[in-house]
This record gives structure tokens, C-alpha cells and sequence, in this order.
């Protein structure tokens, strides 16, 4: 079975901290810095990740400076799935939309992160 691409076309740094973002597999490309209460328009795809040594080479993480926090977000199956920093407890799905294939949305607190589709 085939999935699709989930590509972030838009990310919105709604924490108290700025961001750090790195896409591992593609850092020299996919590498940002958001600050507090602004957007982002690069488009980053999801990676598919499937085990351990995949996450640690292709996961999409954010950073936020201050706290040294993280969180990872990637592709699994049909659902796009989030952690805090690690990959053995499976992630969790992301809401509302953690359907893979499509443009999205990425909206991101101190709390949660929040996905959805994308209209332009």
C-alpha cells in the first residue's frame, strides 16, 4: 500500500520561545528559525519513519531555544504522528488532522501541536 505526501506549507510559532526546526534527513535545505508569534512558508515534507534508526536519521524536529524542549513529528503508515523527542513509545497522532497525504498547516504552543489542511 501507498501513501502519500504530507508537505507543511505553512508553520506558525504560536509558543513564548523561538523555534529551531530541522528536517534530519534534509538539513541542508529543510533547516529554520521561527521566532515567537511569527510564520513560516517553507515547505517541508513529513518524513516516513518506521523504526528507531530511521527516526534518528530523517525525523523532522523543532526545538524551542529557551526550554531546550523538543518535538519530533513524522510519517507512519497513514498517520502523521508527534513525540517528545523519541520514538519507542509509537508517537502520538497528531490533531485534527493526521490524515498523510495533502498540504498542511503546522501550528505549534508550548502544549501541543496542532495540524491541519491547508487552503490557499
Amino acid at each position: 500500500m501507498a501513501f502519500g505526501i504530507t508537505a507543511i506549507k505553512e508553520i506558525i510559532n504560536n509558543s513564548k520561545e523561538t523555534l529551531h526546526i530541522v528536517k534530519k534527513e534534509n538539513p541542508d535545505n529543510d533547516r529554520l528559525t521561527i521566532h515567537s508569534g511569527h510564520t513560516s512558508v517553507h515547505e517541508i515534507w513529513i518524513p516516513w519513519v518506521g523504526n528507531q534508526n530511521e527516526f534518528d536519521k530523517k525525523v523532522l524536529e523543532i526545538t524551542f531555544e529557551e526550554s531546550n524542549n523538543k518535538i519530533c513529528i513524522w510519517q507512519s503508515g497513514n498517520t502523521v504522528r508527534y513525540s517528545k523527542g523519541n520514538f519507542s513509545d509509537g508517537g502520538f497522532a497528531v490533531a485534527p488532522m493526521q490524515k498523510t497525504d495533502g498540504n498542511r498547516k503546522l501550528t505549534i504552543t508550548e502544549t501541543k501541536v496542532v495540524v491541519e489542511e491547508f487552503n490557499n
